[in-house]
């Protein structure tokens, strides 16, 4: 039976990275991608519960591949496309490919990471993609790597939210994939006040931890794991249980390796 895969973002439907992963993953299924209709990078898991959106089809980019932009969070595109949008039962959502990597407490208001937890609360097996700075999304090894992961989470059976991340391109080539988890925190918000006119406001940016030592993290954190070239592989499923979840995790990463090495 063909399986039925959900695709989204929270750089916009229209977002090329996007559509790189539909074309990495296309023929293992019948996707359909359901993707907010502007950026939405940081909206973490936030959802539209007291107002009203709408969804409009858009032109597709990938033949065959129905694309709807939604006026809303990247929560709500996925909630909307597994009730409304896909033709039937989804297999699996997932959302990326996000340009920019999303670890350590990061994770928490990840746009990308947020539209697959709205997947796995679903009872949907999800998965969030996301490239270091610089990554060409069309690469060839990169493609390997990620229809290697999804075909293995298409044959999971139970729930599962796998947080996938790929070193900077300067990085590269990859040595491998690690099972790792979220390295503590490296970066901090910080406040930038301005002017125009008498109208004074802000911009907060974010930069790294003062004092922060790349060379003392643990080894099998995310962050880690990237600066040695590796891609990192972790499990954000709740309720947490590494023991649950290792088998999962530790067979995306094998075959990861399979496909790049």
């Amino acid at each position: 039976m063909t399986k039925r895969i959900l695709v989204s973002n929270d750089d916009g439907v229209n977002h090329p990275a996007l559509w790189d992963l539909v074309r990495a993953i296309g023929d293992a299924g019948e996707v359909v991608v359901s993707a907010p209709d502007r950026n939405c990078s940081g909206a973490g898991t936030a959802m539209t519960l007291h107002n009203p959106f709408r969804a409009n089809e858009v032109r597709t980019r990938v033949e065959g591949v129905k694309a709807y932009a939604v006026q809303g969070m990247p929560g709500d595109s996925v909630v909307l496309g597994l009730r409304e949008l896909a033709d039937g039962p989804v297999d699996v959502v997932i959302t990326g490919i996000n340009p920019g990597n999303n670890v350590t407490t990061n994770v928490l208001i990840s746009g990308t990471l947020g539209a697959a937890y709205a997947g796995h609360l679903n009872g949907i097996p999800a998965m969030a993609i996301s490239v270091g700075y610089k990554v060409d999304t069309t690469d060839e090894v990169l493609q390997r790597a990620i229809r290697a992961a999804v075909d293995t989470l298409l044959e999971h059976d139970g729930p599962a939210l796998v947080n996938l991340n790929f070193p900077w391109a300067e990085d590269w080539p990859l040595k491998g994939a690690r099972v790792t988890f979220p390295a503590p925190r490296i970066l901090e918000d910080r406040i930038r006040q301005d002017e125009s006119g008498s109208d004074q406001f802000y911009w907060m940016y974010r930069e790294l931890v003062d004092g922060v030592d790349f060379d003392t993290l643990p080894e099998d954190c995310d962050v880690a794991a990237l600066r040695a070239g590796f891609v990192s592989v972790n499990s954000m499923a709740w309720p947490i249980d590494p023991q649950r979840d290792a088998p999962l995790i530790e067979k995306i990463a094998a075959n990861i390796e399979a496909a790049v090495l």
